[in-house]
């Protein structure tokens, strides 16, 4: 479906499956930039944009490996659900991951014989949880004004014909 100023609106379950994949992309162009820019920075230095930058890269460093096993159970999962269902997990997601991330917390001091850090599962988790709604409340607020604007649709949506649109004046002459 056409808007008016001739954009492809997206449908709505494809844009919360794209959106799965920002706590990928997000961190690799951080840790990318401070790289490329070899600014680790500290807060000591003023460059608080370069040290957010630098722990959002560790936590993909850290948290990668168990949100490509969660990123792929949730794109198994929505193929078949509605959009009701996708947005509604949105909201569970990242307690879902949280899960997935303390668990492999634990299976990795499992593997290495490392019982100490057992105890690291708990604050693993509860930063996974915090990234996970840094994520999810900007998705669901732009998804918001993405549908407002008719950029975004459900597939429930029925389609708006164009002023302009080849034959809409043989739909209109039907209409009536």
């Amino acid at each position: 479906m056409r808007v008016s100023n001739g954009v492809e609106a997206m449908k709505a379950k494809r844009y919360f499956q794209i959106s799965l994949f920002l706590p990928l992309i997000v961190p690799s162009v951080c840790g990318l930039i401070v790289l490329v820019t070899g600014k680790w920075g500290s807060m000591m230095d003023g460059s608080l944009v370069y040290e957010l930058m630098g722990v959002l890269w560790f936590s993909l460093l850290y948290g990668g490996g168990p949100y490509l096993v969660f990123l792929a159970g949730a794109l198994i999962w929505s193929r078949h659900e509605t959009v009701e269902r996708i947005q509604g997990f949105t909201f569970v997601a990242p307690l879902i991951y949280a899960l997935i991330l303390g668990a492999s917390v634990i299976l990795f001091c499992l593997i290495t014989v490392d019982a100490d850090g057992m105890s690291d599962a708990f604050p693993f988790g509860l930063f996974g949880i915090v990234f996970g709604y840094l994520y999810v409340i900007p998705v669901n607020a732009l998804y918001g004004l993405l549908k407002h604007m008719e950029l975004v649709r459900t597939e429930e949506d029925p389609p708006r014909p164009e002023f302009f649109a080849p034959g809409f004046q043989a739909e209109q002459d039907n209409w009536r």
